[in-house]
């Protein structure tokens, strides 16, 4: 166990110095282009309204949506802005709440490629605190009970809760591990 631990406190370690650090720059990339757009839609597609007025043409929907997007936005700029703001500050309070909590930690470990850094993110957490407590003495069924506790991600630490019972009951700690489906087999293999 104190094996895993250490191997998952290395990958905690990399996904903390190398990858989130690497995610700053796509982050700004995306914020400024968000940017630009809003400024496109909000000041530059308005101007180009009196052309199209002058061509006495019908334009195509396209354009019809875009130039009706645009006046909305920048008549109802405060409607918008509050709306964004209601939304952001009730999915914040929803997060908090045990469902909300548990459905996006869910929802982050289906991410295509962020998932499965989650989930070993997890596993790391459970592990480390679980080489903890037993080499500092404690029995499997109370080390594993704090361990599970101290998972960050709900959807797991809701999927070892249960499991717990299991090895109270006398069960084997590695199949307990196993049937929750959160350890990788390698891992299963090592408490083996």
């Amino acid at each position: 166990l104190g094996a895993m631990a250490e191997r998952t406190r290395f990958r905690s370690y990399f996904v903390y110095s190398f990858f989130i650090p690497a995610l700053i720059y796509p982050v700004v990339l995306i914020s400024l282009s968000l940017t630009m757009i809003l400024v496109l839609t909000v000041y530059v597609m308005p101007q180009f309204q009196s052309f199209y007025d002058a061509l006495e043409g019908e334009l195509p929907a396209i354009t019809q949506v875009t130039l009706g997007f645009s006046t909305f936005l920048r008549d109802y700029w405060g409607l918008v802005g509050l709306v964004v703001v209601g939304l952001v500050a009730g999915l914040l309070y929803w997060k908090r709440t045990d469902r909300g909590r548990f459905l996006i930690d869910t929802f982050k470990l289906k991410l295509p490629f962020l998932g499965p850094i989650f989930q070993k993110l997890a596993l790391s957490e459970l592990t480390r605190s679980l080489a903890t407590l037993l080499s500092g003495g404690i029995p499997l069924v109370p080390a594993f009970e704090l361990a599970a506790d101290a998972v960050g991600n709900a959807s797991i630490r809701e999927r070892l809760t249960p499991k717990i019972q299991m090895v109270r009951e006398g069960k084997a700690f590695y199949e307990a591990l196993e049937e929750s489906g959160v350890v990788s087999e390698m891992a299963v293999d090592m408490v083996k």
